[in-house]
């Protein structure tokens, strides 16, 4: 069994609202500019606040967690690479779509859909990234409800940030959508944590994190 260090499951959740709320920024932006250059750039721009905030959001999470073992990371292509791709590309769709002047209820759905599965791509390519004595192995139900849960909120982000138009300030659609769709890459990750089964000999009395993970994951957030 697994604990979490709680002021880092805090800062997990803070990075990924403060992404997601920079990621609908950028794409306002996008849907305003009269140039079509910077509108790619806006878009570009948000696919890497929304990916990395993704990114960056598993990585505080997983220094969070503490097992009674060794933990490593391989941190050539699964953790810097494969798992950061999968994250930016959908983002990167999910905004190009509603970028659009008229975002129309299937395009919101497909967005949020797109955001979603990216959000679980890049946890579960993440936890692969974990090199331990014990086995992982999922609950399945817990697995489809963690990938259910990112999709869901990332469609209600989505609606509530480019469906409510006119009901309320643009400012504030944006910081409600951020706020969601924060709830939905956290959210996503802890269901897949809480998914995940470790099965094997503790080696260790009590739980304990990566050798200076607070640290790292401090620096990782302020970047």
């Amino acid at each position: 069994h697994g604990t979490h260090n709680p002021g880092l499951v805090l800062l997990s959740l803070f990075v990924s609202i403060f992404s997601a709320t920079m990621a609908l920024q950028t794409a306002h932006v996008a849907r305003k500019a009269e140039s079509v250059l910077y509108r790619h750039v806006a878009i570009g721009t948000g696919a890497i606040a929304l990916g990395g905030g993704i990114w960056t959001m598993h990585f505080i999470g997983m220094m969070s967690f503490e097992l009674p073992t060794h933990v490593h990371y391989t941190t050539a292509l699964t953790l810097l690479f494969l798992s950061l791709v999968p994250a930016c590309a959908a983002s990167w769709l999910a905004l190009q779509m509603i970028a659009r002047p008229d975002v129309s209820p299937p395009q919101l759905l497909v967005s949020g859909t797109l955001v979603g599965l990216g959000i679980g791509a890049m946890h579960y390519s993440g936890m692969a990234a974990m090199q331990m004595a014990p086995l992982l192995r999922y609950d399945p139900w817990m697995f489809a409800l963690s990938i259910l849960v990112a999709v869901l909120l990332a469609i209600i982000a989505l609606w509530v940030r480019f469906g409510l138009r006119g009901r309320m300030s643009s400012q504030a659609a944006i910081v409600i959508g951020g706020v969601v769709m924060g709830l939905a890459i956290s959210g996503m990750h802890y269901t897949g944590m809480a998914a995940a089964r470790f099965v094997g000999v503790q080696e260790f009395a009590e739980p304990r994190g990566v050798d200076g993970g607070f640290y790292l994951a401090l620096a990782v957030a302020m970047a």
